[in-house]
């Protein structure tokens, strides 16, 4: 697809020995980058429009912005086609609070590296897991965290397909038990932000209802739901989380 942009923005590809998995890829190539700005596309999606990597550039120079974020069109495993997008320019400056809580609780800010053009320096500061799941999840948060300037954009460049046999789509339960886990790895880095905590738990709760829905606590996921919850309630409510939960490894040890 790079070959038949007509620009004048020169390009390198590089190849690796063996399958690094998303989040090692992805830290390798940064690696190798030597521009301001760092974008990300996966193989099998594409910008929907041939001038992308200019507008975004000019975009993201135009507003001295950290992180400018576009919509995207979103192809699910059915065909059918839905646009996420907020409904015009949105732009958060030196609130790093309302930009978590807009990425955690509110989805207004994407889980999602594709949609968004980085001034490279955020880099320097973060590092990709070597996980080959949930990466995104782990480093989007620590991404927003350090930008001083979030622009969100309302076109939507980005088109996006669900494949039948991809990961987070083998197993839908593992991969939200996946994005739980990576979720609950925040928390002891915002543990003195109750409002953040607060949002983190609230996205975690999405997934505890989509997994633990119509199931009963036999369940062999129910134990490690209960876990991750108990974890979460102990640093939200440091004093008092035990006199509502209980924490499943004191009762088995």
């Amino acid at each position: 697809y790079i070959k038949n942009i007509k620009s004048n923005i020169d390009y390198k590809l590089y190849d690796t020995d063996q399958n690094l998995g998303c989040g090692k890829a992805r830290q390798f190539a940064i690696e190798k980058t030597t521009g301001d700005y760092i974008m990300f596309l996966d193989a099998d999606d594409y910008w929907t429009h041939n001038n992308f990597i200019q507008k975004a550039i000019t975009k993201i120079i135009q507003e001295d912005a950290d992180i400018v974020e576009y919509g995207l069109i979103y192809n699910d495993k059915n065909g059918e086609k839905l646009k996420y997008h907020v409904h015009q320019e949105l732009i958060i400056e030196d609130n790093k609070e309302l930009s978590l809580i807009l990425l955690f609780k509110e989805s207004v800010i994407k889980f999602n590296l594709w949609t968004k053009i980085y001034k490279s320096s955020l880099f320097q500061k973060v590092k990709f897991s070597e996980s080959k799941t949930y990466e995104d999840v782990e480093i989007i948060p620590l991404l927003v965290y350090y930008a001083n300037k979030i622009v969100l954009e309302p076109s939507c460049e980005i088109n996006y397909r669900l494949r039948k046999n991809s990961i987070t789509n083998k197993d839908p339960y593992m991969t939200k038990l996946g994005t739980i886990s990576s979720i609950a790895k925040h928390f002891e880095r915002f543990k003195d932000n109750y409002n953040i905590l607060l949002a983190m738990y609230s996205r975690a709760m999405m997934d505890f209802k989509d997994i633990l829905d119509n199931k009963t606590s036999e369940d062999p996921l129910f134990d490690k739901i209960s876990y991750f919850n108990t974890y979460m309630l102990s640093y939200i409510y440091p004093n008092t989380y035990n006199n509502f939960t209980y924490n499943l490894e004191s009762q088995t040890n």
